[in-house]
């Protein structure tokens, strides 16, 4: 007989009176009811909230902040533009209507009785002074966060969005009376265009203006990655093996080896042997050949091992000439990549999209930033690791570059090395993956730490004895089928 939410009024109210006195409805504000008996009223709202606001506020425009955010501010307050201003309270949610204009051109029909205010007149009326008091909050964003929000539209739908926005609010500014608020809106999107000198208030837009502009979703990320390695007590395990050794130069094969692998560079151990021994780039496959052969230069190579972190710490311009360098000496067999440049076209692996080009730059700085705080050895050398992978800034080789920059870390601290074989690949992408998507660093520190563990347990001044072991404890199972052992843990 009743819809799930309803109004009452002469021509069902004694309806309405009967089913309220058996408990088959309830109120919830005056002439507003719920067949919903059970679901608290608290929740029901705002499970329900634009079903309720429809029929407690027709004809009124979502304006303001609401228009923005779609949601209850974090005063709990919903801001709507109607004939007369009114505020009332519905079980903890508030909805303040504003006396202003109704749906101008651009606003949309929202829910069959109410009108959702164009993008435009949203952030004019978000851009005006709010004096309501700590119950109803402000009804407009504080100003860096629109910058914030303008940066984002800039990012993800470039110049001709924001332009169009602007013209779209030069259009309504008048009926809204918002004639400095569109100053401010266009000095905003200039600055961000780098068409008009006007300030900005947020980092992020102070960035952009600087054309350093970075992305602001990637640093709470890295903030993640830091305070975990920061508080997680990580082992320290100094290297035995000093540069130039034996052990060095074994721990430096399997590294480019098993880092090549992940990358989809397979070849049989003994025959990546004998491309780093003999040079002996197979004819069928020279560019692989290749990718063996640039690794394994670069992380068997002293100088770079024990002089890069340095580099890298004094300042980010130094952090990009030592990625490049990388990347250049890993990517040399691959000139269709550019070698030693940052991408110019967006790459993602499955679900995950990385840093846009012209965001990379920027992007490595503000990361660049937490970089010294972190203690040497294992901390420094994950975080470095994972902001490499995270902004993925070349076209190709992005997780050797990231190993390789994470391996050099550790050598500078005489630590042992962290590599990550066929049969810990699994391991170290699900970790990845959970610290990208879901910003769960637990699970990456205790795989990054459990790598390295298993490195240092390895004989790797004897190639042969280690071989075996990479074969005896799973390190080399290609299925996914078998848990990697320590060596420790072999019966």
């Amino acid at each position: 007989m009743f819809e799930r939410f309803f109004t009452s009024d002469s021509t069902n109210a004694t309806a309405v009176s009967r089913a309220t006195a058996r408990g088959e409805i309830r109120r919830i504000r005056r002439g507003l009811y719920t067949t919903d008996t059970v679901t608290p009223l608290e929740a029901l709202v705002l499970q329900h909230l634009w079903e309720i606001v429809r029929l407690v506020a027709p004809g009124t425009v979502i304006g303001y902040r609401t228009a923005i955010e779609l949601a209850p501010s974090p005063e709990g307050v919903v801001h709507l533009v109607g004939r007369r201003e009114q505020r009332f309270e519905l079980h903890g949610t508030k909805v303040w209507i504003h006396e202003g204009p109704g749906p101008l051109e651009g606003d949309q029909r929202y829910m069959e009785t109410l009108f959702l205010a164009s993008r435009a007149r949203a952030y004019l009326e978000s851009l005006k002074p709010s004096r309501s008091g700590r119950e109803f909050g402000n009804k407009g964003l504080p100003r860096d966060e629109i910058e914030r929000r303008l940066d984002q539209k800039l990012r993800v739908r470039g110049e001709d969005d924001l332009n169009q926005l602007r013209d779209e609010a030069r259009a309504v500014a008048d009926e809204l009376n918002a004639p400095d608020e569109f100053q401010e809106l266009d000095g905003i999107i200039g600055a961000l265009l780098h068409t008009r000198d006007a300030p900005l208030a947020s980092p992020v837009g102070r960035a952009r203006a600087a054309r350093q502009p970075y992305d602001p979703d990637r640093i709470p990320l890295f903030q993640a990655v830091h305070r975990a390695l920061l508080l997680e007590p990580l082992s320290d395990r100094p290297d035995p093996f000093a540069p130039g050794s034996t052990g060095f130069s074994h721990a430096a094969f399997f590294d480019a080896y098993f880092s090549n692998w992940i990358e989809g560079t397979e070849f049989e151990l003994e025959e990546a042997r004998k491309i780093v021994i003999e040079g002996a780039v197979p004819e069928t496959r020279p560019a692989d050949g290749h990718d063996i052969l640039g690794t394994f230069s670069l992380v068997s190579d002293p100088a770079f091992m024990t002089q890069a972190l340095d580099h890298v710490l004094s300042g980010p311009k130094q952090f990009e000439e030592v990625l490049h360098d990388a990347h250049r000496r890993i990517l040399s067999g691959r000139p269709e990549h550019h070698p030693g440049q940052f991408k110019t076209a967006p790459n993602r692996a499955g679900t995950t999209v990385f840093v846009m080009p012209e965001l990379v730059r920027g992007t490595l700085r503000e990361a660049h930033g937490l970089l010294e705080s972190l203690p040497d050895g294992l901390p420094r050398a994950a975080y470095l690791m994972f902001v490499v992978s995270e902004v993925h800034p070349y076209s190709d080789g992005n997780g050797r570059v990231a190993r390789a920059l994470m391996n050099a870390a550790l050598v500078a601290a005489r630590q042992s090395r962290v590599i990550i074989p066929t049969g810990y690949r699994d391991d170290y992408i699900r970790a990845l993956k959970a610290l990208s998507h879901q910003v769960t660093p637990g699970a990456f520190v205790s795989m990054m730490d459990r790598a390295q563990r298993y490195v240092d347990e390895l004989p790797l001044g004897d190639y042969g004895e280690t071989a075996a072991l990479l074969e005896a404890t799973g390190a080399m199972d290609e299925t996914g089928d078998r848990r990697l052992r320590l060596p420790s843990e072999l019966e």
